[in-house]
Formats: C-alpha cells, sequence, structure tokens
C-alpha cells in the first residue's frame, strides 16, 4: 500500500514547534477518519519511541519511520512514548483511511458522471488520509523538537542512565490485545534497560536467564507479535560488547512473552508485508500415543513467505515459523506448507522442518529435524505427526 513522505520534515518540525501533542490533535477531524474503520484490518502497527535517544532537531529516525512503514487499509497506527520512569504516553492512534482495490472498483462503477464532477467518494477517502498523514507527521514531529542536545548523546557502558523499558511494556500491556489485531511493534530506541527492578547493564547473570525472571516477574502477552527495533547505537556505541548482551536478553524476553524480535539493529528495514493474507488452524501433535493440542497462524506476503507466522504446542510454547505456503496448486484447492522453525524451543530445535499438505480446510504432515537419519532415544524416527483443521475464528 501507499508510504507516507517525509520529504518535508524540517518544516514540520518547524511549523508545529509552538504546538504541544495535545493541542495538535484538535487540527485533526477524528470521527472523520474512524468513520472508514468500522471493520479493522487484521494487523495493528505500534511505534514506540525512546524519547531519551532522540536528538534534537535531527529527523533521519523518523524518515526511516514514514518512508518504510507500509499500511494495508483501515490499520490501526499507534504512536507512544516511552519515557524513562517506565511510563508510556500515547500521541497518535487511528486507523489507516484506505479502501481496498475492490471497494475502490466499486465506487467508480457505481458512481455516475456528476459524482466524479463534483466530487467522488474517493476524494473523500484521499481528504481522510491526508489528514491521517499530517497527525502522523505531527506525532513524530513533536519528539524532535524536545530532542536532547547530540552532545549529551553519546554515553559509555560504565555510565548508562536508569530506564524502564520493561516495565514500560508490562504497564501498557492492553494496547497488544489481539482484538487491535495482529502486532506489528516497532521500537526506536537503545534498549538499555537498567532499572531498581532489573538491570541488565549491571547483572552479572546470562542475559537468556535474566530475560527469563523478567519475564515471570513482568509477563506481557503481545499475541504473537513481530517486533522490529532499530536505534542502537544512537547513544552507545555500536560496537561496544553491551549491546550485544542486551539483544540476547530482549530476543529470549520478546520470546517468552509471545513475541518475535525480527530485528534489532541501526537502521529500520521492513520486509514487503502492505499487502498480505491470513489464516488460522486449530489441531494436534502426535507422538505415538500422547496428543498435544496445537494451532497455527499463517501470514503470507503477496509472494507467498511466511512472515509473523507461529506453531504453537501446548505445554511446549510458541515457535515462531518461517517459508512458503502455497494453495490453487495445479489449479486445485491443495496447499502446502514448507516452513521451518526460527529458534530453539525444547524438545525443537530452530531449523526443523515443518512440512504439511492438504486442502484448504483441512492439512496434515510433519515436523522433523533437518536431517532423516536422526532418532529418538528408542531408536524411532525423530518425527512428529502434526495435523489441522482451519478455523479463522480462532484468538491466534
Amino acid at each position: 500500500m501507499r508510504q507516507i513522505s517525509f520529504r518535508y520534515a524540517a518544516v514540520a518540525a518547524c511549523l508545529f514547534a509552538s504546538v504541544d501533542a495535545t493541542a495538535q490533535s484538535s487540527f485533526l477531524n477524528t470521527s472523520n477518519i474512524e468513520a472508514y474503520c468500522q471493520n479493522a484490518a487484521p494487523r495493528q502497527t505500534v511505534v514506540l519511541i525512546d524519547e531519551t535517544i532522540v536528538p534534537a532537531g535531527n529527523d533521519q529516525w523518523a524518515r526511516q519511520i514514514l518512508n518504510k512503514l507500509q499500511f494495508v487499509p483501515r490499520e490501526r497506527v499507534q504512536v507512544v512514548k516511552l519515557k524513562p520512569d517506565g511510563a508510556a504516553e500515547q500521541l497518535f492512534s487511528l486507523c489507516y483511511p484506505q479502501l481496498t482495490a475492490a471497494e475502490e472498483t466499486d465506487i467508480r462503477r457505481r458512481e455516475g458522471v456528476g459524482d466524479r464532477l463534483f466530487g467522488s467518494k474517493l476524494d473523500d477517502v484521499k481528504k481522510a488520509r491526508e489528514q491521517f498523514e499530517r497527525g502522523f507527521r505531527i506525532a513524530l514531529s513533536s519528539f524532535i523538537q524536545a530532542g536532547k542536545p547530540p552532545e549529551r548523546m553519546r554515553i559509555s557502558a560504565s555510565s548508562v542512565p536508569e530506564k524502564s523499558l520493561v516495565e514500560s511494556l508490562f504497564y501498557d500491556e492492553k494496547r497488544f490485545a489481539i482484538e487491535n489485531g495482529v502486532s506489528r511493534v516497532v521500537i526506536f530506541s537503545d534498549m538499555l534497560q537498567r532499572s531498581s527492578s532489573i538491570d541488565v547493564v549491571g547483572s552479572q547473570m546470562d542475559p537468556a536467564r535474566l530475560a527469563l525472571d523478567a519475564a515471570r516477574r513482568f509477563q506481557i502477552r503481545f499475541n504473537l507479535a513481530e517486533v522490529h527495533v532499530f536505534g542502537i547505537g544512537s547513544s552507545l556505541p555500536a560496537s561496544d560488547p553491551l549491546n550485544r548482551k542486551m539483544e540476547a536478553f530482549w530476543r529470549s524476553y520478546f520470546l517468552k512473552n509471545g513475541a518475535f524480535l525480527e530485528q534489532y539493529s541501526a537502521n529500520l528495514s521492513m520486509g514487503e508485508t502492505d499487502s498480505f493474507e491470513i489464516s488460522r488452524w486449530r489441531g494436534a501433535l502426535i507422538l505415538r500415543d500422547r496428543h498435544l493440542e496445537a494451532s497455527l497462524r499463517v501470514m503470507t506476503n503477496k509472494g507467498g513467505a511466511l512472515f509473523n507466522s507461529w506453531l504453537v504446542i501446548a505445554g511446549v510454547g510458541v515457535l515462531p515459523v518461517s517459508g512458503k505456503f502455497r494453495c490453487g496448486i495445479d489449479g486445485t484447492n491443495q496447499c502446502e506448507i514448507d516452513g521451518e522453525l526460527r529458534t530453539n524451543v525444547d524438545p525443537f530445535k530452530e531449523g526443523d522442518k515443518l512440512q504439511i499438505r492438504g486442502s484448504s480446510q483441512e492439512i496434515k504432515g510433519k515436523l522433523k529435524p533437518p536431517r532423516d537419519d536422526e532418532v529418538f532415544p528408542d531408536g524411532s524416527p525423530a518425527v512428529y505427526e502434526i495435523g489441522f483443521k482451519r478455523d479463522d475464528a480462532l484468538k491466534l
């Protein structure tokens, strides 16, 4: 879908320099925009901005958000300020007022010459979209106006200030509710967690173990979200080993709470997910007489590549899956998934193969190691049978 240009970022920052975030909302006719979004999109995008790493007058990070993120029709978009004391302040929340291609075609077919001359409904949609884009830019420009002087941005591993990012996410958990749609979370932060409750910077504990402890104390239901972190190196030099320690902590912490860390880098990089399909499946994983309840969420882009797709096994955990999903093979209703696990969740390993075939309503197959010669302790092939029936009402 559409990308939002930030060509006039510097002008926007000056234009709204004297307008606070609360007053800015009065410029927007939000009810006009929300009128297009009664049927919400199956995904929401939550943009979290760590106010402590925004340099005054520098809009490069905002340019990345505006030029990299693409939204589908009616997608809920939120901008939230993360404060070092653990508070989270919402600055923007609207759906993206765009119609589907089929809806636009239907409007053009039904409207007459008079409608097109004196005001098409598509003109109203365009105006609403311009309002949305204006509000989104205003929310981001407010950070630029209040940013820190660049000379105060740089720190060392021995001078990391207190910051409660885990706490911010924990107390803002409702934002990631599945009722709002599958969450795509974009975080601009250096991710340096250092609070009285969780001090990753000063702890000598293994970061993965520390993350499990933090997840028990500050459990969050991300509901199988994808997380994109950028801004690493904004304060602490990117080459500092503390950044790798932090990445290990966050990767484990997010996974334990039902989210996958897609990227952890200096710059934002987004895949092609401006158009996607989603399906949900309910079933079981079987090993001899042992049946474990399982569910599967499949999200695919236009090319059929899986993204933010998950296999959930009761009593085991959540496993992100990559690969390909195809339906309508050779003109039939046959579907297939060729995927692999993206992380280790005992007893399963990163790289284990998920191979499933069937119809558009029922699929069966195997979950197994990459090598066919791997066996269980009793010598039998290390293969789990797995099967699903489609259930799009599943809250997953």
